[in-house]
């Protein structure tokens, strides 16, 4: 019998309290712990909440989830350092993600209620053929950092790709250049760099920059046709509205303070500009039925606009940041990932929530939605929900972040690169890896497919990587 529990803050309190109450019906008195990750900054600064620990004490670490056993070996770190001993950890869900074997190396047997294969849950990389790109192209990237923001668009057969280094790039589907353009010298100290992906319609890709400007450009020549200046940077892929007549974007005003605009394709002339609750890092979606634009901020709010008169209509308010690229499908419901874990969505034209569902420890990425399905991308995994419930269909263990989103690929498939270099074709309906695309470097964007199958997608080491 153990002498108490323990868990982390917060996940593992509620189930700390249930432990002790199971055990006061059962006349069991047992010490209960809940563990900050760090002492607290004030008050009475403790990292261990409950009663203080005796030497030698047997200490069962309970938590909702395993995944990889960092935060159970953290816990367990403290709780040593106190004088505490742990050799036994309980969980609901083991995710398969490598817990028991870490665990256990720290001397801790993982004790599960459930593993997420009885869930019938897919969590690990099946087989699949690996290959290596078929043609680099680059340094693609090379200052300020070789990072990729920017995800490459495929019209035709031209591969379109902004850099960090300021310039446009027109490639040919086998990784040849047609026409390189390098943006205007930047002014006011920031760099030129293209954060945002390109928006192509109608041969014309509109994009922008941290110059503060978004551009209009031709694909076929690179020739830059209008800038408009918006703010203090724009890393925001712009939404395109009234068949391409007219564009909205996301700029950060610099401090915390961002806006939404609006702008004429034509002519670049600028419509209207309205503030927003934070800095802005996300993608716009639009919903043009019902005339709503839906932009999101750092300071977690999701807000619809007109898209005439940029009147805000509604205001939806999450517990993290906004910072990737919302959806709109064709049921007049928005997706969109926050900084809190939780997938949203919202009904565009009032802003009520359908559903919502906690994934990860964060949401960066750009929610897919392919008929019945919902694609998104975690920390550690890929999550395939059902669109109208948010109940789990399939989850695939990726080994690295995804920060970008799913795109469609040949056979019912969808392509996800993720933050450890490789790019996982996944069947749509099973959650099975059909093939795995092994980048040098990690992929931090999503990667862009033709319709023939090519992909390509760049990599942290500064080169565009092709397979064909």
């Amino acid at each position: 019998m153990p002498d108490g529990v323990a868990g982390p803050e917060v996940s593992g309190t509620p189930l700390v309290a249930g432990v002790l109450f199971a055990g006061i019906q059962e006349s069991v008195n047992l010490g209960g712990f809940v563990v900050r990750s760090a002492p607290k900054q004030y008050g009475r600064r403790k990292q261990i909440e409950g009663r203080s620990i005796r030497r030698g004490e047997r200490i069962v670490i309970v938590d909702d989830v395993a995944s990889t056993g960092s935060e159970i070996l953290s816990v367990a770190e403290t709780l040593r350092a106190h004088g505490a001993q742990v050799s036994t950890a309980s969980v609901v869900v083991d995710a398969q993600m490598g817990a028991p074997a870490a665990l256990e190396r720290a001397g801790i047997e993982l004790r599960p209620l459930f593993k997420l294969s009885d869930l019938g849950i897919r969590t690990s990389l099946d087989p699949a053929p690996r290959s290596a790109p078929t043609w680099t192209y680059g340094p693609t990237n090379m200052f300020p950092s070789t990072v990729p923001y920017s995800s490459p668009v495929i019209v035709g057969e031209l591969i379109v790709l902004g850099t960090d280094a300021g310039s446009v790039l027109g490639l040919t589907l086998d990784g040849r250049r047609v026409w390189h353009t390098q943006l205007p010298a930047a002014v006011g100290g920031n760099s030129a760099g293209i954060y945002s992906s390109p928006k192509i319609m109608d041969g014309i890709a509109y994009f922008g920059a941290n110059d503060g400007y978004i551009y209009a450009l031709s694909v076929k020549d690179g020739e830059i046709l209008w800038r408009q200046r918006c703010g203090w940077r724009v890393g925001s892929t712009v939404a395109l509205w009234a068949g391409g007549q007219r564009l909205f974007v996301e700029a950060a005003d610099g401090g915390n303070s961002g806006a939404l605009l609006a702008f004429s394709t034509a002519s670049g002339s600028s419509l209207w500009r309205r503030p927003l609750a934070g800095y802005a890092h996300a993608s716009p979606g639009v919903h043009a039925p019902s005339g709503t634009v839906i932009a999101g901020d750092n300071a977690g709010m999701i807000s619809g606009f007109d898209v005439e008169t940029g009147k805000t209509k509604w205001m939806y308010e999450t517990q993290g940041a906004v910072k990737g690229r919302i959806t709109v499908d064709d049921l007049g419901r928005c997706y969109t990932g926050s900084f809190d874990g939780n997938l949203y969505v919202l009904d565009v034209t009032n802003g009520r929530l359908v559903w919502n569902r906690r994934l990860s420890r964060r949401l960066y990425c750009t929610p897919f939605v392919s008929g019945r399905c919902v694609i998104v991308g975690g920390t550690s995994h890929i999550a395939c929900l059902e669109r109208e419930t948010g109940s789990v269909r399939w989850w695939q263990h990726t080994g690295g972040s995804v920060r970008g989103g799913a795109k469609p690929f040949p056979g019912d498939n969808v392509a996800v690169a993720c933050g450890d270099g490789r790019v996982l074709i996944i069947d749509v309906q099973t959650g099975t890896v059909r093939r795995i695309l092994q980048a040098r470097g990690q992929i931090i964007c999503s990667p862009a497919v033709s319709k023939s199958g090519v992909l390509v997608a760049p990599s942290t080491d500064g080169l565009l990587c092709g397979w064909i």
